[in-house]
Formats: structure tokens, C-alpha cells, sequence
């Protein structure tokens, strides 16, 4: 890009060695957006601003990039045009369905380079107000990468010699999900309801996504925080207090009232699978689903949900009782 910055990887270590970097993942649709906005609204964090000034959805890290794959995120409409990526697990809904070594990456990834790292940094940096103690990266598939992006942003605290060593950014991992049926309901409201993802695509995607961060997050360094939307959502101020304290800034009930009151700019709904369960549990005025619908995808994916991914709290045969 041609506003890249031109930093060596020397003087992205001293720029880095202080700094606390929060790298946020989750599925689409899940809140990672609104979770974004208010931890980068706080007076110490830096984001990357809006879409119109990055010019990329939702000022994604992962769009920025040109150093791991982007798995087709943001090329749906183009790719639905075209049958050769009919069947293949790329874009929104489907990319965790690939082939494990494509979308699951750790740190015995060979890209993991000084180089690399200093790419993405020059790219991200221009971005960042790197003045601020807290830099924030937002990517929903930080979800299935976050052991390759742990290392990457450590493989610089070294020099070539090992004659100066820092310890490193802080790196920080938040992941943000939601109840797999509103988060299903959310991609088909997004997508269109005729389009190749159905139901049973959403699910599995769904479940990949939640299995692989199972896998990893035993790996993550500095106490990684799993937050559910619906929780942040009802109460976001408490929520924001255990976040800024996790980071390790201010939060202090007048920061979060600024944040939430001046610096946010956008309402955080207290409910906000509220119309996808009303379509499901079939009180919607119209466009309710199919009984025979709901079922099937209760009954394939109830144990799953429920058992394999406990530690979420999620159910899917009860979400009509409250």
C-alpha cells in the first residue's frame, strides 16, 4: 500500500515493547463489531477508525493484509457469481469448513517471520495512533488463528544477534460469541435466504470455529476473556469494567459513562436476538420457521451444542423457553 509505513523490524521493537496489543476474534455476526467500537472508544486504545477510512468491511485487520489468507471474507457476492467456488468452504458462514491447515494456524506456521510481522505493522500501523498504550485489531477469524498470531507478534522481540531482547508487546486475546441459532438467523439475514449456506453449512461452520478456540485458547498467553454477546449486551457497563480491567486501564465508572455516553457514537441493544427467536419459536408476525426446520437442526446439533461445547452455555432445544 502506499501509505505504508517504512519502519524496520528495530524500531518496531522499541515502538511494540511497551505496548499492550488486544487482538479480538469471534464468529461473524456475533458482536465482534460492537465489542470492537467500545474498546477502542476508551481514552487509551487505538483502533483502526471507520470503514471509510480503511477502506475495508468493518475495518478488519484480516482485509488489510496480504501476509495469511483473507478465505474469501468480503468476496461473497463476487464468488456466488461464479460456480468454481460453488462447493468450495470459502467467505462468511463456510471458511472454517476447509481444509484444517488452510483456516487453523498455529505457531509451527512457517510464515511466522520478522519480515512478515514487520508487513503487517507498516500496514496496521498507519492506523494505529501508536502514541496510545493499547493498540486493538479486530478479525473474526483471529478465532481459528490466534496461536499463529500469538507468535507472529512475538517473533521480533529478538534481534538477529539475540544482543537486544525485549519482552515483547502484551498480546491479549478476547474472542465474543453468540447463540448459534440467532448467530445462523444473523448470516442468513445478512446473506439472503437463497444462498449456499444453509442451515446445516452455518452450523458446522459454527462448531469448527468453537471447537478450534477450545483447542487453543489452553495455548494463549495473559488469561484470555471469552465473553457472550448476550451478556455483554444486557449489561454492558459491568462488562466494559471487567474488560478495561483485564487490559489493564482505567475503568473507573466515569470512563465507561464517557465511553458508553459520548465516545462509542452507536446504542448497544439489550436484546439482540430478539427478532431471530421470535422467527424461530414462531411468535413472529410472519416469516416464521418451519417446524420440521427447527427440529432437524435441534435434534442434529442439540448434543454438540450442549455437551462438546459446554463450557459456552448454549442450548438449543430450550431457546424458546425464556
Amino acid at each position: 500500500s502506499f501509505f505504508d509505513l517504512a519502519h524496520s523490524a528495530d524500531e518496531w521493537r522499541d515502538i511494540m515493547s511497551n505496548k499492550t496489543v488486544v487482538l479480538l476474534g469471534g464468529p461473524h455476526r456475533a458482536g465482534t463489531t460492537i465489542l470492537w467500537k467500545a474498546i477502542a472508544a476508551h481514552p487509551d486504545v487505538s483502533g483502526f477508525g471507520t470503514s471509510q477510512e480503511t477502506g475495508v468491511d468493518e475495518s478488519e485487520g484480516i482485509l488489510l493484509q496480504d501476509v495469511y489468507s483473507r478465505h474469501g471474507i468480503g468476496m461473497e457476492d463476487i464468488m456466488a457469481k461464479v460456480k468454481h467456488y460453488e462447493n468450495q468452504m470459502l467467505g462468511v458462514g463456510r471458511y472454517a469448513l476447509q481444509d484444517e491447515k488452510k483456516v487453523h494456524l498455529t505457531e509451527s506456521d512457517p510464515r511466522i517471520t520478522r519480515d512478515n510481522l514487520v508487513k503487517i505493522l507498516n500496514r496496521f500501523g498507519q492506523y494505529w495512533n501508536l502514541t496510545q498504550p493499547v493498540l486493538i485489531e479486530k478479525s473474526p477469524p483471529t478465532m481459528t488463528m490466534s496461536r499463529f498470531l500469538q507468535a507472529m507478534y512475538h517473533v521480533n522481540d529478538n534481534d538477529d544477534d539475540d544482543s537486544k531482547n525485549t519482552d515483547g508487546p502484551k498480546v491479549k486475546f478476547v474472542f465474543i460469541t453468540r447463540h448459534p441459532i440467532a448467530n445462523m438467523m444473523a448470516h442468513e439475514n445478512m446473506v439472503g435466504k437463497h444462498s449456499h449456506l444453509t442451515y446445516d453449512v452455518l452450523m458446522r461452520n459454527y462448531i469448527q470455529m468453537h471447537r478450534y478456540l477450545l483447542e487453543d485458547v489452553k495455548h494463549l498467553d495473559n488469561d484470555p476473556l471469552i465473553l457472550r454477546l448476550e451478556d455483554f449486551a444486557i449489561d454492558p457497563a459491568a462488562n466494559l469494567a471487567k474488560i478495561y480491567n483485564w487490559i489493564g486501564i482505567d475503568a473507573d465508572d466515569s470512563t465507561i459513562k464517557e465511553v458508553l455516553d459520548e465516545r462509542l457514537g452507536t446504542k448497544i441493544w439489550a436484546n439482540p436476538n430478539k427478532k431471530y427467536r421470535a422467527r424461530w419459536c414462531g411468535t413472529a408476525e410472519k416469516d416464521n420457521m418451519s417446524v420440521h426446520k427447527m427440529k432437524s437442526i435441534e435434534s442434529k446439533y442439540q448434543t454438540i451444542i450442549k455437551d462438546d461445547l459446554a463450557m459456552f452455555g448454549y442450548d438449543l432445544e430450550s431457546w424458546c423457553d425464556y
